[in-house]
């Protein structure tokens, strides 16, 4: 799948003068989600990286194990970190996480719940509609996985959404 999104996101308007690296990882890993559905996560956080700052800025995504029994928390619990099904990252399942990170302008620690929330966008009108992320959510939910995000203003933001391995 990640192969899929490096080949498709590279002709996307977004992209424009920014960087964009996906890490395609040597091992295969199985999740019990449907590709197509994985692909639609994969695409709306990498477009929403490449859109998040009109001034040139990296974008990376990549992929890593978390093998049964291991802690998945030391992701942090600050005020810039926001979790979504955390309860599913304490059972001690084999996991595999896409972190999709971008350097751009950051969201502000009071506005992260809100970000998976319908319609909620900061895109000027007509170009977005606040739906990717709920829709991220709602696949994510429905097979099992978390969601975990670190944002710092003028730093940048990385999702990481979390699939048990099957």
């Amino acid at each position: 799948v990640l192969a899929d999104l490096k080949n498709l996101i590279r002709a996307h308007a977004a992209v424009k003068h920014h960087r964009l690296l996906v890490h395609v990882p040597d091992e295969r890993y199985v999740v019990g989600v449907n590709g197509v559905d994985l692909l639609q996560v994969l695409l709306n956080l990498t477009v929403n990286a490449l859109q998040a700052s009109e001034d040139t800025h990296h974008v990376e995504v990549y992929c890593r194990h978390w093998p049964a029994g291991s802690s998945s928390h030391n992701l942090g619990s600050s005020g810039n970190d926001f979790y979504l099904f955390s309860e599913r990252l304490t059972g001690g399942a084999s996991m595999i996480s896409v972190t999709v990170q971008d350097d751009g302008a950051g969201i502000p620690p009071e506005s992260l719940p809100k970000v998976f929330e319908s319609f909620n966008t900061t895109k000027s009108t007509g170009k977005g509609t606040g739906l990717g992320l709920t829709v991220i959510r709602r696949i994510v939910d429905e097979n099992n996985g978390a969601i975990h995000v670190r944002s710092v203003v003028g730093e940048g933001t990385a999702f990481t959404i979390f699939l048990p391995v099957v």
